[in-house]
């Protein structure tokens, strides 16, 4: 299922709970998910068939592949990459083991990844967004 990300809006009966702490999304990804491919299947029409539609799907979140982005596509320290998140390092530790773990069941299980899009909120007109 989709993670809801519900305890960041408003904060309840009383301002009970810890307060919400967005994550800053810079770049969002041009697709949506990926589909497994056979090595044997040379056209990627000839995955949908029924035993992909009994295996549920692997959610990889915007904060997860941000923070993977950011940590091994660019090179960052996990400290930078907090700061332009807007979390903490361990925050980055955790998203970046999470997304990890995901990437590697979807790719050994042949399962499918998919993106939600669902909780994003744009935070300015320099296309940063926050979940």
């Amino acid at each position: 299922m989709p993670r809801r990300y519900r305890w960041c809006r408003g904060r309840g009966r009383g301002g009970r709970g810890r307060p919400c702490f967005y994550r800053k999304i810079s770049k969002l990804p041009k697709s949506r998910g990926l589909i497994p491919v056979d090595p044997e299947d040379s056209l990627p029409q000839t995955i949908t068939s029924e035993k992909d539609t009994t295996n549920p799907p692997i959610y990889l979140y915007l904060d997860e592949l941000e923070a993977m982005r950011l940590v091994d596509g660019e090179n960052l320290t996990q400290d930078e990459a907090g700061v332009l998140m807007g979390i903490s390092r361990g925050s980055i530790w955790r998203l970046l083991q999470t997304g990890r773990k995901k990437l590697i069941t979807a790719i050994y299980e042949k399962l499918r990844i998919l993106i939600p899009f669902d909780a994003l909120e744009k935070i300015d007109e320099t296309q940063s967004f926050k979940i």
